[in-house]
């Protein structure tokens, strides 16, 4: 059988980062390196002025790193973790 060949595209290899969304702190990771995510999946929960907040996946994809731990701080735009699409 021919298995289709999809155009390359810069997500495929790059990867893209997830941003945080605002300033906070890091509470805690649903992801790790190599899970396989859908799009609006829970990577991560922060916590911003006593609220926490989930950041949910933009795309289906790959965990491809992690640049977090829980307790960290983070400001906004900071890269969270990288997906491979």
């Amino acid at each position: 059988g021919n298995t289709p060949v999809s155009a390359p595209t810069a997500t495929q290899t790059s990867g893209i980062d997830i941003p945080a969304p605002t300033p906070g702190n890091i509470v805690r990771l649903e992801v790790e390196v190599g899970d396989t995510i859908a799009k609006e999946q829970t990577l991560l929960v922060m916590e911003a002025m006593k609220m926490e907040s989930e950041v949910k996946s933009p795309q289906a994809g790959v965990v491809q790193a992690v640049h977090v731990q829980a307790g960290n701080t983070v400001q906004t735009g900071d890269a969270l973790l990288t997906l491979r699409g």
